[in-house]
């Protein structure tokens, strides 16, 4: 597998900066993966979605791992970055390529990883998002069905 290095440039602003609940659990890694749902699409480089949620306790504490050194080194796998791009029809019928919305499908462990570092950033700047934001800021919908 080989490592890319994630560019320093916006970490270093003003200080050393280091994240200190960045240590990934076991047990947080194998939530995950046992939270996975087997019908959904695999990126190019997955293994089958079932096998990793029905074993999740096995391959938790190999991941966390891995996980927990990738941003310690500030590296992350090259086929990670690897996605798979659909094209979903804008309207229909579809009968033309342009009527297509590309969909990038990209690997399941990477989305678990960048959950992660989602997290990470919105406990960081949770005080400071107005309250009225509501793009992108999970349980802020005004919309009630």
């Amino acid at each position: 597998m080989q490592l890319t290095e994630v560019s320093n440039e916006w970490s270093y602003v003003g200080a050393d900066y280091s994240l200190p609940y960045m240590n990934i659990t076991d047990d947080s890694v194998e939530k995950n993966l046992s939270d996975l749902k087997v019908n959904k699409a695999v990126g190019t480089f997955d293994p089958n979605t079932k096998p990793s949620k029905l074993f999740s306790k096995y391959f938790a504490s190999s991941l966390t791992h891995i996980f927990n050194e990738s941003f310690a080194r500030r590296l992350f796998p090259d086929t990670w970055k690897v996605s798979k791009v659909c094209g979903i029809p804008k309207s229909k019928p579809c009968c033309s390529v342009d009527l297509l919305k590309p969909v990038s499908i990209t690997s399941t462990l990477t989305k678990i990883q960048e959950s992660y570092a989602t997290e990470w950033i919105h406990h960081d700047v949770k005080d400071k998002i107005s309250e009225f934001q509501f793009g992108g800021v999970l349980g802020t919908s005004k919309f009630k069905p």
